[in-house]
């Protein structure tokens, strides 16, 4: 198969190889402002500055000092907990004596509200991702 047609998973540690001799030949700023180029000539608008940054992350991935699967793991196992404890709380909040609840007449259960319910979205992906934005922007704020 010649080069030009790698594509997917063998495309990236061929560019990323050719990269790295490229910078190790003509220094970083040249390698940058060449793939630059071939990415804006493809149609792609990538400063030289973007292409450093690529770099970085190649090279740490390369080190294993990236691993997006474990991070994601953390972030959900964060929001889960978080969402247990919103849910918690809101049924505490929600709470009725037994007197009120004998005067429900509809016959509803005093359920934990769902994510639907909190963030009104159909879909069950929406109203999960809704809710990891929001742990997500707590974590920032603490």
């Amino acid at each position: 198969m010649p080069e030009n047609d790698l594509k997917g998973t063998a495309n990236l540690i061929h560019q990323h190889s050719a990269y790295r001799a490229l910078e190790g030949e003509y220094g970083e700023q040249t390698a940058t402002v060449l793939a630059s180029k071939n990415l804006a000539r493809n149609g792609v608008d990538v400063p030289p500055e973007g292409i450093a940054h690529w770099d970085k992350v190649n090279n740490a991935a390369i080190q294993g000092q990236l691993n997006i699967d474990e991070e994601r793991a953390k972030a959900e196992a964060l929001a889960s907990q978080a969402m247990g404890t919103a849910i918690q709380n809101a049924s505490v909040e929600n709470a009725i004596s037994a007197e009120e609840e004998e005067e429900f007449v509809d016959g509803d259960d005093d359920e934990a509200p769902t994510l639907q319910d909190m963030y009104g979205y159909d879909n069950d992906e929406d109203n999960e991702e809704a809710a990891l934005d929001d742990i997500l922007k707590i974590q920032e704020k603490g």
